[in-house]
């Protein structure tokens, strides 16, 4: 058995009281959709995300619900469609998160902001090349959709998705072994140890070691800043922002996650983020990956099933988009039901997914289950 898959999703689970009070999604969910007979007995939330390409048709609404009841198991899914021109993933789980209190007849959070800034032209010349190659390489070079695509398609073919299942305990053991011969002052967080195990991970099966860890981060702040209103923390847009992490050669993880966090407490820096943003919306166009480098975005602090529950907390389960090769999806784990009908709520778990060549797959499978026991 692999221990460290994520576990068989759930089946039955007794019927809770019909609530008194009844909601309706207005237009998004189509009119012939049947309504359920039964109460639901728990909820699944399924989210792909389109990236609102210049060439979709028009008339395609930016998002869109599909609501399913499985009169077999008691099951209610809630399906979404999200444009990404509406926002990132912290918009859309806000967005969830205000239905599910509406739903409950609840107060509902905080509306959101629309707060926008025009940026100026970077240097031009040799200064400004070198503020593209340094901050923002991921920019500096673009691919037609049509390539992107064809090598996406290719990928899928030829890697195998992994879910790999971290409880908190495991965490916390590998956010101990990172921080083992580090000096008092220098701070590692839980996130980053995980970071730096899934690269360490990757380099024991690729050929071609990682030199470089790109982490997608939150730009927010925790209160509403004046100074910087972009960064206000219920601001419905695109607020991330991509950091380079030098490995300088590390490969052990102490070493990774010191790299990381250097590069996480930069990105926080409201110089570095005005400067990110100023390259960025200059010369934005589909993003490439760098060579022999990974992606890592920090979402695992978002409360997703706890807080988007529609009233069934710690049943509702929570799906999103697959992972590109190297690219990783790090979200709080599902609950689970039992055989017996009671539920595991998982608390403090975490999924990381990601594809990995068909090739390496087993002996990446082999590793964790083999890292995994250590920590027994």
């Amino acid at each position: 058995m692999i221990s460290h898959l994520y576990p068989d999703r759930p089946h039955r689970l007794p019927s809770p009281r019909r609530s008194r009070r009844k909601y309706r999604l207005r237009r998004t969910i189509s009119s012939r959709t049947p309504r359920p007979r039964h109460p639901k007995q728990h909820c699944r939330l399924c989210l792909p995300c389109s990236l609102g390409r210049r060439h979709q048709r028009q008339d395609v609404p930016l998002i869109s619900f599909k609501l399913t009841y499985l009169s077999k198991t008691g099951e209610t899914v809630i399906g979404n469609s999200w444009n990404h021109v509406l926002g990132d993933g912290n918009t859309v789980h806000h967005f969830i998160y205000t239905l599910s209190q509406a739903y409950q007849d609840l107060p509902l959070p905080p509306l959101p902001v629309f707060h926008k800034r025009a940026w100026p032209d970077p240097p031009a010349g040799e200064e400004g090349e070198k503020l593209f190659r340094t901050i923002t390489p991921h920019v500096a070079k673009s691919y037609p959709l049509e390539q992107v695509l064809e090598r996406y398609g290719a990928e899928v073919r030829d890697t195998s998705l992994l879910d790999l299942f971290f409880t908190g305990t495991q965490i916390d053991k590998l956010h101990e072994k990172a921080k083992e011969g580090l000096p008092f002052d220098v701070k590692v967080t839980r996130q980053d140890a995980l970071s730096a195990y899934i690269t360490t991970l990757h380099n024991r099966c690729l050929e071609e070691p990682i030199h470089c860890v790109m982490n997608l981060m939150n730009y927010r702040t925790r209160t509403p800043d004046e100074c910087a209103l972009y960064r206000h923390p219920q601001n419905a847009a695109n607020c991330t922002v991509i950091t380079f992490a030098d490995l300088e050669g590390k490969t052990d993880l102490s070493g990774i996650a010191q790299s990381i966090r250097k590069h996480t407490v930069r990105a926080r820096d409201n110089d570095f983020v005005e400067t990110y943003l100023m390259l960025n919306s200059n010369r934005y166009q589909q993003p490439s990956r760098i060579r022999a480098s990974i992606c890592i975005p920090r979402l695992a602090l978002l409360d997703e099933n706890g807080l988007r529950s529609f009233g069934y907390k710690g049943r509702t389960q929570y799906y999103s988009e697959v992972s590109w090769e190297r690219m990783f999806r790090v979200h709080p784990a599902n609950p689970v039901c039992a055989a017996d009908g009671t539920w595991q709520t998982n608390e403090g778990a975490v999924v990381v997914s990601l594809r990995v060549r068909h090739a390496h797959k087993e002996k990446m499978i082999a590793l964790m289950n083999k890292d995994m026991d250590t920590f027994a």
